[in-house]
């Protein structure tokens, strides 16, 4: 039986996040090791541990009577390197890094390859075929380092725990299928506190199941055919994913992997070996390697030598194979010419999508061209929360391979919202986070925005308490009715896009909302408005806003706003944090009357 195809594929996987970019122990990501395919001892597990105690595979094979199969765990053990320094005639003390004639030695968690092999099963009866506790030896070597003069000054010391696992394979008929089912379990005696660091040195790491069948075929639990897919379905699989390996016209290999893959998993022949990162990517791990500067690349070369060697073979590739990392076409099928529009609008907006299954809160029809209100809840991230009750235009409704249903709209207040169109960029939302806005006509077009005479624009930031008092106010005018000629809008931090609003359209009055600090008590309104001569310096930050800013940036480009005035309210806290005071929320809706007001008179 040959083990080649399964093996390269699980050695590749073996050692996945052992030491992560920019491999070097000092980077936080690297101070919390092993991510993959632990397998910890069973009473640190009972004591409350973190990590899990077993792994079970159950896969079928058809053709199964008489035939026979072979199982392989592979896995890493944890191998200590203490560097200790002398003291005195004969003591040693452990230390976490020290220098020898310049040389800097640092004590790290190694790994070393191991495997256990079941005995070959021939699958004859139902039953228990093996179960019996493998073991793995421990050992401690010690490596004596010297200085220039010869003095013994320090050592290394490399030392590894013993383990102790039990394998058992069971064996059931299921119709002309045979369910094996390889249970791996750590029994490795442990005491002591739940510490996941000391654990891990009696753990299994990266563990993974090889299985290979002579005689019989493994069924795909990923796409079994129809007769197979209920059998399938009672394959129970426990911290691990069963997938075939190696050719695709053969189906006597099968690997367990506690990483999500697909059938027939392959190394790319353009990567030059590997990373040890989850997903592999290649070039751009490399690049970023080569922007490591000295002090980085030493401090990995120290950490690990497995981390040395992957620096040297990233800063030693010659131009043609990191030209070949750049990607490859592996597209089997014969060219086709060009879409032409319409089937671009259908790959777009393909047949369905429009469909009126997809349906707002109150039951109204979501179509492409659909405008509506957004309302975004749950588990809405901060860019959906900055879109709260904006209107938005539907591109179209898709739905996912659950059938789902995903409503994609461009917001209509953007006046990119014709470029991310054309380029069929999105925001996307929850069919029950949209409500259809009735009789409010056509989105309002750059021009229309142009030509509003009034611009009430709420400023601040929402995750700095009281700061954002612009914002709840611009959402609360947003409910109510306001003249034709008035536009309101939440511009949150977007201090550029404000100016350049500015500058677009030319507004009689703009009235800004914000939070102020002028010493009087929290909630306190005013009414502000700058002096015309005033001029403002202050450059405008991208992720920040002031009306200073504004101001300054439109007047160096050449803008002009028009009679400003300010509606401010003093502020409580603008500590980080989501949501205004009391003082602050009960002078929002003073603060829209206010508004509404200037709007009616111009006062």
């Amino acid at each position: 039986m040959s083990w080649i195809d399964a093996e390269q594929i699980a050695d590749a996987l073996l050692f996945e996040g052992y030491l992560l970019y920019p491999y070097r122990g000092s980077a936080v990501k690297n101070r919390y090791r092993w991510q993959f395919g632990i397998v910890a001892p069973r009473d640190y597990n009972a004591d409350g541990g973190s990590e899990p105690c077993f792994m079970q595979t159950e896969c079928l094979l058809t053709g199964a009577r008489g035939s026979v199969l072979e199982v392989k765990v592979r896995f890493l053990q944890v191998e200590a390197r203490v560097v200790e320094q002398r003291v005195g005639a004969d003591g040693w003390q452990p230390v976490e890094s020290t220098f020898v004639d310049g040389n800097e030695l640092t004590s790290w968690d190694e790994a070393v390859p191991r495997e256990l092999v079941v005995p070959p099963l021939r699958l004859e009866r139902d039953g228990t075929a093996f179960d019996r506790t493998l073991e793995v030896t421990g050992g401690r070597e010690v490596e004596p380092v010297h200085d220039a003069a010869g003095r013994l000054v320090a050592r290394i010391v490399r030392e590894r725990w013993p383990l102790a696992a039990t394998v058992r394979v069971d064996v059931e008929s299921q119709g002309r299928f045979c369910k094996a089912r390889v249970r791996l379990e750590n029994v490795t005696p442990w005491s002591g506190p739940a510490d996941r660091a000391a654990a891990l040195r009696r753990s299994l790491i990266g563990t993974h199941t090889l299985l290979a069948a002579a005689g019989a075929d493994f069924v795909s639990l990923l796409e079994p055919d129809d007769d197979a897919a209920a059998a399938v379905a009672g394959c129970r699989n426990l911290h691990t994913w069963p997938v075939l390996v190696g050719s695709a016209a053969q189906r006597h290999l099968m690997l367990s992997s506690p990483i999500i893959l697909y059938d027939y998993p392959a190394v790319a022949p353009e990567s030059p070996g590997d990373l040890f990162d989850g997903t592999e990517i290649d070039e751009m791990l490399t690049l970023r390697l080569l922007t490591l500067t000295d002090e980085e690349r030493r401090q990995a070369h120290v950490t690990d030598p497995r981390a040395g060697h992957v620096i040297e073979r990233a800063t030693s590739l010659p131009p043609e194979q990191l030209e070949r990392l750049h990607g490859a076409i592996r597209y089997l099928g014969a060219a086709t010419r060009e879409p032409q529009q319409a089937e671009l609008e259908a790959w777009l907006n393909p047949p369905g999508s429009d469909a009126e299954e997809a349906v707002d809160p109150e039951g109204r029809a979501i179509r492409r061209g659909s405008r509506v209100r957004l309302r975004p809840g749950g588990k809405a991230d901060a860019m959906d929360m900055f879109l709260a009750r904006q209107t938005a235009t539907v591109a179209a409704v898709y739905r996912d391979v659950d059938d789902q249903a995903h409503v994609a709209v461009t917001v209509d207040a953007s006046m990119a919202g014709d470029l991310h169109e054309s380029i069929g960029r999105y925001f996307y939302f929850r069919p029950e986070e949209v409500e259809v806005v009735d009789g409010e006509g056509p989105p309002a077009s750059v021009a229309e925005r142009a030509s509003a005479r009034v611009l009430v624009a709420g400023i601040g930031n929402m995750f700095l308490g009281d700061d954002g008092f612009g914002s709840a106010v611009a959402q609360r005018l947003a409910s109510r009715a306001l003249p034709a000629d008035v536009r309101v809008e939440d511009f949150g931090i977007r201090s550029v896009h404000l100016a350049y609003d500015l500058l677009a359209a030319s507004y009689e009055t703009t009235i800004l909302v914000d939070a102020v600090s002028r010493g009087g008590q929290p909630g306190t309104l005013y009414v502000i408005e700058p002096e015309p001569d005033e001029v403002y310096a202050t450059p405008p930050d991208a992720h920040t806003i002031t009306v200073e800013s504004v101001l300054g940036f439109l007047k160096g480009i050449g803008g002009a706003p028009g009679r400003v005035l300010i509606v401010g309210c003093e502020v409580g806290s603008v500590a980080p944090g989501v949501g205004l005071s009391e003082a602050v929320a009960a002078a929002v809706d003073g603060a829209a009357d206010m508004v509404m007001k200037l709007i009616g008179n111009g006062e």
